[in-house]
């Protein structure tokens, strides 16, 4: 009889953790589209970090679940609260400086600021909001087409790719 207490014990006690860290640290996550290519593929499975959100840790790089019109979708920060954003005939510039973006495999030849977005006053990005560009720049599922992200509608930042195995990955930003 004592066993089978310890036992349920030690199940309600394992349950409660998961769900502290389902809803407040980490969630699993099954990418549904290849916007992210070649970083991430439609159906790999990643582990997004919630805490980055809540703890206000979010950076310039870091690979991102939103929500935006009731669906999630996954896309790169390229610029953070402060920043001015812009292309310059396919040269990300941060704060009028270039910036290397080593995860694009395809070239990007365009030329605008972030004042050009949807719902963009200023080329300067305002507090609590971020510009969230797709890795395949040709799929405009991001910032081009919803403007500025909110911090609101951040679910996490990716924190680990666990499926496909062979594909494990821990480092997004290159």
């Amino acid at each position: 009889m004592r066993t089978i207490v310890r036992s349920f014990v030690a199940l309600i006690l394992a349950i409660v953790v998961l769900c502290f860290l389902v809803l407040f640290i980490v969630i699993p996550y099954q990418v549904s589209q290849s916007s992210m290519a070649p970083t991430l593929s439609m159906g790999d499975r990643i582990i997004v970090n919630k805490l980055k959100v809540r703890l206000n840790m979010l950076e310039h790089g870091d690979v991102v679940v939103f929500q935006q019109n009731g669906t999630y979708h996954v896309g790169r920060i390229i610029g953070d609260p402060g920043q001015s954003v812009a292309y310059q005939s396919g040269q990300l510039e941060l704060d009028n400086r270039p910036v290397d973006e080593p995860y694009i495999h395809h070239a990007y030849e365009a030329t605008w600021s972030a004042r050009e977005l949807p719902n963009v006053e200023s080329d300067i990005i305002p507090p609590n909001q971020y510009l969230v560009l797709n890795d395949h720049r040709s799929d405009e599922g991001d910032s081009r087409r919803y403007g500025l992200i909110d911090k609101r509608d951040m679910i996490g930042s990716a924190l680990l790719r666990y499926f496909p195995l062979n594909q494990t990955t821990v480092n997004f930003k290159n």
